[in-house]
């Protein structure tokens, strides 16, 4: 593949990024505002200040291509996107709560995901200052995914619990530490 069609895919890629995106912010948005767990709106409220940070970065990679900043629908995200606007029909609390962070959970990855593809797409053409920027993403996107996580266990007791998440809500040291706890590892 030449450096020409790794551009078009990338291209491609930024086009579909952007309109998953727009429907990821918005579909978050609202899950926000139906969320009740206080730790689940402030995880949704990090994911929606990575969703705007995606959006400049997308209008700046497609600027920078002499691209329009518009979008190829992103049949993925929609799918998504309509699980998350069910999950707010939901009446029982605990488990709009658990909807809203298992749609959060698919859309984390996804977008996860489509930002790795981009970066490795811009270190081969050898955009390393534009695949830095990407980095710094991914790195956020990943600290979410730690963070949804962890959280979706005490979500998913729906044992109706007398106090809110933020008493019992610890970040897994599994996920910390890796999944050994020596490095006397030996195949």
């Amino acid at each position: 593949m030449n450096a020409d069609q790794l551009t078009r895919h990338l291209i491609d890629e930024l086009h579909l990024l952007h309109s998953a995106n727009e429907q990821t912010r918005a579909v978050t948005r609202a899950m926000k505002v139906a969320a009740t767990d206080s730790v689940l709106a402030a995880t949704l409220d990090t994911f929606l200040e990575l969703a705007r940070e995606e959006a400049k970065i997308l209008k700046w990679l497609l600027q920078e291509q002499g691209e329009p900043n518009d979008g190829t629908p992103s049949r993925p995200v929609e799918i998504m996107a309509r699980d998350g606007w069910l999950a707010l029909e939901e009446g029982d609390d605990q488990l709009r709560d658990l909807e809203i962070a298992t749609v959060t959970t698919q859309l984390q990855s996804f977008h996860l995901a489509s930002w790795f593809g981009v970066a490795s797409y811009l270190r081969v053409l050898d955009l390393q200052d534009e695949a830095d920027v990407v980095d710094h993403l991914t790195k956020g996107l990943r600290k979410l995914e730690r963070e949804i996580e962890s959280l979706r266990p005490s979500l998913a007791q729906l044992d109706n619990p007398t106090n809110n998440s933020t008493d019992w809500y610890k970040p897994s040291a599994r996920r910390h530490y890796g999944n050994f706890s020596a490095t006397s590892l030996k195949i």
